[in-house]
């Protein structure tokens, strides 16, 4: 009897270990592709917030939200990606970022689905990761870096 209750227990708790180590495996990606190479290690921003802003070039509020992220990304601890919502890559996206003035790495691949999110119906809009790197909460429609920091509380 009590090698059957060890065996129980023994498979308990591998069970849950091993769903544990399902669930962090599908929290947070370990890392996504940057735009001209390198990637974004969300093991180096723990403890930080993170944003990924969701942009296009046709998107009149994407362009009138893009300095606001600008400033963010260099003047606070937020650290701000970008991702262009029509997959454009190249000379294109990068005549694209020149015109908005995206001074934000950019990443190459569609971050959503890392996040077990769907792609954003509407633009703009940016994904918050919490400080502990798991996804927090979608901002949608045009931020402000002020606005951004009062729903952060870091204000």
């Amino acid at each position: 009897m009590r090698y059957f209750n060890s065996l129980i227990l023994a498979t308990a708790v591998f069970f849950v270990s091993a769903c544990m180590d399902q669930g962090a495996k599908t929290q947070t990606p370990a890392m996504l592709s940057l735009v001209g190479g390198g990637a974004l290690d969300f093991s180096d921003y723990k403890g930080q917030w993170v944003l990924i802003n969701y942009w296009a070039i046709w998107c009149k509020p994407c362009i009138e939200e893009m300095p606001e992220l600008n400033a963010l990304n260099d003047e606070s601890d937020v650290a701000v990606f970008t991702y262009n919502f029509d997959q454009e890559s190249g000379d294109t996206l990068a005549q694209q970022a020149q015109k908005l003035e995206i001074n934000m790495p950019m990443l190459e691949v569609a971050p959503a689905s890392f996040f077990e999110q769907e792609q954003p119906a509407a633009l703009p809009a940016t994904i918050v990761i919490d400080p502990q790197g798991a996804f927090h909460s979608w901002l949608m429609g045009p931020q402000t870096a002020t606005g951004i920091k009062r729903y952060l509380n870091l204000e």
